[in-house]
């Protein structure tokens, strides 16, 4: 396994990137346009297309929030996602290399977008929570807030952030990154296209099993 140099502690995104849900959340999109007579989302059209905040690529796929409210369509979206979410694997290599890093010594914690409570309830179910020393989601159904939860628990944590490493698959990922000084790397999920993941400038792999079988990153 190859890290950067000097990581002592990996915080994971879920959604993406520890979970392989990118396709139940485009069928579970496309369910709520059909109800409302849009067209469907392709999915090429969500890898380029999808991002955070969340509210405009709704509105770019045809969601009218004058006629109706964003957190009623986060709400009617959360309903039937946690409807199929039990369905979704994980990444291949996830658990893999989860226990590798507990192995190691590396400490690890999962930041998402993803609401607190159910964020807690799936990683129960998967047998992972035991694995993290936090667990931090968000407090709405709106995916928003990651960057100031993400620096709460660096606070929180006492960890120097040159010794931390964020580990993700969308842009936003970057953004949280930043804002909190650590480290980042960005998985393939198919939520976003690898050229727009490459233009953060930031190592992009193809897959979790690349990082457990020990590509080099620059630290």
């Amino acid at each position: 396994m190859s890290l950067p140099d000097g990581t002592r502690h990996v915080v994971w995104d879920w959604n993406g990137t520890l979970l392989d849900d990118v396709e139940l959340c485009r069928s579970t999109l496309n369910t709520l346009l059909e109800r409302r007579g849009l067209p469907p989302v392709s999915a090429e059209f969500h890898a380029e297309g999808f991002g955070f905040p969340l509210q405009p690529y709704y509105e770019s796929v045809g969601f009218d929030f004058a006629q109706e409210s964003f957190s009623e369509v986060s709400r009617q979206f959360t309903e039937l996602y946690e409807e199929g979410r039990h369905e979704c694997p994980l990444r291949i290599g996830a658990r893999e290399i989860i226990t590798a890093l507990n192995e190691r010594g590396v400490g690890q914690s999962v930041l998402s977008a993803y609401n607190q409570h159910l964020l807690r309830n799936i990683l129960n179910e998967r047998d992972l929570a035991p694995h993290f020393s936090h667990i931090t989601g968000t407090d709405n159904l709106n995916a928003e807030g990651k960057v100031a939860r993400g620096l709460a628990w660096l606070e929180e944590s006492g960890l120097p952030a040159d010794e931390v490493l964020l580990i993700g698959d969308t842009l936003h990922d970057v953004e949280v990154a930043r804002a909190l000084g650590v480290k980042v790397l960005l998985v393939e999920s198919g939520h976003q296209s690898r050229p727009r993941l490459e233009s953060a400038g930031c190592p992009v792999l193809p897959g979790l099993p690349y990082l457990l079988n020990g590509v080099h990153l620059p630290g």
